[in-house]
């Protein structure tokens, strides 16, 4: 049996450029809305990964599981919403993506495996080692 390799390449990237079914990615206007103000808590594996909270202007501070914070900001880039911070300024894109079972964030190129799952949403400020006391900005 002959296997064309092409219409395999082309299928196989198809898949990785739509999400599954039951799956809808969040715009950045929607994100926006879900997030500004707001901090979002993160799982990955059943575990805790992190919180960022969102600020005006598309700014964010980014706690660690470990405690540590990082601050930086977030733009859209075709369905893609992608952070810079200060101790990483080269971009880490992801899809946030809207499931029957709530949602996830899924780093461009990375498996379904490695989702990060949107755990819960408060308006608790993040609480911060220095220099980052109280997670604020100077905008």
């Amino acid at each position: 049996m002959m296997i064309n390799t092409p219409k395999i390449i082309i299928v196989g990237l198809l898949c990785m450029a739509f999400p599954a079914l039951g799956e809808e990615f969040v715009t950045a206007d929607e994100f926006e809305a879900m997030s500004l103000n707001k901090t979002l808590y993160f799982n990955a594996g059943g575990n805790f990964h992190g919180a960022e909270q969102y600020f005006p202007n598309r700014l964010v501070t980014w706690k660690f599981a470990n405690g540590d914070c990082d601050q930086g900001r977030w733009y859209a880039e075709a369905d893609a919403i992608c952070f810079t911070y200060e101790t990483n300024p080269v971009p880490q894109c992801w899809n946030f993506i809207r499931t029957d079972t709530g949602f996830y964030a899924r780093q461009l190129g990375a498996a379904p495996e490695n989702d990060l799952y949107l755990n819960f949403i408060n308006t608790e400020e993040l609480l911060c080692e220095a220099p980052f006391l109280g997670a604020s900005f100077s905008q």
